[in-house]
């Protein structure tokens, strides 16, 4: 279904309208809000008023705590964005603006082991204490060890007594962590400030691998299967671009960021039997409590091949699948809308990299619109790579 764009009388807002669905975009404030069809019909009402007046006469016919008539009757009027979207960058990124755990610290460790890592186009340093865990931490990283020189960051872990401290850059951005929990934080780290020093348009939760002449980006929350699925089907996979976060670049190609699979305990199984059946892969810890495992994508063969082509560029299809794993469910696969596709972009969690703009605005649900948009509900992995193929 084609998206229909519609400006009102209220010059700042731009409306975005999908059946009976829609989107507001307020220019002045840089925001977007879901609309549904009820909000939808108090906001051609409210945009036809000319006074103050006339729209409290309004207001005053509804229910006041309505929330969606209180956010309504604030955009009429223009108004300033939220926030700076620099404020989300991590501080390291920012020289002189460091609001973390302050001063800069000194290594208190008395060895620590090297290596130098690439992800994308960014350069780490890490050194962490000796020890056989962290030996293992170092053998993971080596498939992206590199000799350049002129490391971007840092990275320096310390540990005083049972705990662990991450310093960046001369900054300690992460303390009172076990030892356990330190790996998962360094992967995300690296990550993050690789697509935050390099640029980027948006960042979704989600895994990204070329399959059969697809792109399939496999967002969604946390739990929902998306690693699972992507360990599954790298073996297959033309190349494999990322496990926890979709990054568009300004022009809407994928951003390849290598480094490996977390996986949840359910799917260790994947784990050994990729390794032939050796079960001596570390166990780690999120902050959260959860627990994972690593492994790099398609242990058969080269990983992270070429990187993916740019939107303009794009030959081959895009297609947004987002998974729910549910034991013992029928599998079946849902076309969602570009309103419902969006949201549930929203929900798995997002960055936006650049200060949102009409062209922006139009370039994303542009995308989306051109790509094949599916909920995918299933029982085994098996089931979900069969409604995967299924997919044209």
């Amino acid at each position: 279904m084609a998206i229909e764009k519609l400006r009102l009388n209220s010059k700042h807002l731009i409306a975005y309208l999908e059946g009976s669905e829609g989107l507001l975009f307020d220019t002045s404030r840089q925001s977007l809000q879901f609309l549904n069809t009820s909000a939808l019909a108090h906001l051609f009402s409210l945009d036809e008023l000319s006074s103050a007046a006339s729209i409290d006469s309004y207001l005053s016919k509804y229910d006041p705590t309505d929330p969606s008539l209180i956010q309504l009757s604030g955009w009429l009027e223009p108004g300033i964005p939220d926030g700076d979207y620099i404020n989300k960058m991590y501080p390291e990124l920012t020289a002189g603006t460091f609001s973390g755990y302050g001063e800069s610290v000194q290594s208190t460790a008395n060895s620590l082991s090297y290596l130098t890592v690439k992800v994308a186009n960014t350069i780490t340093r890490i050194g962490l204490p000796a020890g056989a865990r962290f030996d293992s931490c170092l053998k993971l990283f080596a498939p992206i060890a590199t000799e350049e020189n002129d490391p971007h960051f840092y990275f320096q872990c310390d540990k005083e007594e049972d705990e662990y401290s991450l310093t960046v850059n001369g900054h300690q951005v992460l303390r009172d962590l076990t030892e356990m929990q330190l790996l998962p934080e360094i992967i995300d780290r690296l990550q993050i400030l690789a697509y935050q020093r390099e640029g980027f348009s948006f960042c979704f939760h989600g895994a990204a691998f070329s399959y059969k002449q697809k792109e399939v980006l496999l967002p969604g929350v946390s739990g929902a299967g998306k690693s699972t699925l992507s360990m599954a089907l790298s073996e297959y996979a033309d190349d494999f671009y990322s496990d926890e976060f979709i990054v568009f670049e300004g022009d809407f190609g994928i951003k390849k960021l290598e480094l490996p699979i977390a996986l949840k305990p359910g799917s260790w199984g994947l784990i050994d039997e990729a390794l032939n059946g050796d079960k001596s892969t570390r166990i780690w810890e999120r902050l959260d409590g959860r627990h994972v495992k690593y492994i790099w994508p398609d242990t058969k063969k080269c990983f992270y091949h070429s990187s993916i082509q740019s939107a303009e560029g794009r030959e081959t299809r895009l297609i947004m699948a987002f998974p729910q794993y549910t034991v013992g469910a029928n599998s079946n696969k849902r076309s969602l809308t570009v309103i419902e596709t969006l949201q549930k972009l929203v929900e798995g969690g997002y960055q936006v990299g650049t200060e949102l703009s009409e062209t922006i605005v139009d370039e994303l649900l542009t995308l989306l619109v051109n790509a094949g948009k599916y909920e995918l509900n299933y029982g085994s992995t098996g089931d979900a790579v069969r409604l995967l193929d299924e997919i044209g």
